[in-house]
Order: structure tokens, then C-alpha cells, then sequence
């Protein structure tokens, strides 16, 4: 058999991953806290809101132009 691939060496450097996973290991990641946080936000900003209507005046929408 014949080898056509003896001549390629592949050489990975893992350098920048093992970078980016000791980063994110180091890092103090509450997902929880984090969720709450976005969800007060969410609700302080009026956004809470504006998805409500907009879910309402799109289904009122959605009602008068279908026949």
C-alpha cells in the first residue's frame, strides 16, 4: 500500500483554547443571579410591557386581516 500522507504533519496548538477554558473556569458564574438580574431589568425598563402589547395589537392584527 502506498502511504501518500507520510509526508503531512499536523501540528495543533491548543495554547488559545486552553486559555479561553482556564478563563472561564476562573470566572464566578452565577446563571441563576444572572437570569434574575436581566429579568428585573426586563420589567424596570417598560420592555415587560411593550412585549405585552405588542403581542396583543399583533393578534388584533392578525384577526382583522384574516378572512
Amino acid at each position: 500500500m502506498i502511504d501518500i500522507f507520510h509526508h503531512l504533519s499536523v501540528s495543533i496548538d491548543f495554547s488559545p483554547l486552553t486559555n479561553v477554558l482556564m478563563t472561564i473556569s476562573e470566572q464566578d458564574v452565577d446563571i441563576i443571579g444572572n437570569v434574575q438580574k436581566a429579568f428585573s431589568n426586563f420589567v424596570k425598563t417598560g420592555q415587560a410591557w411593550a412585549l405585552l402589547i405588542g403581542l396583543i395589537v399583533g393578534y388584533m392584527f392578525r384577526g382583522f386581516t384574516s378572512y
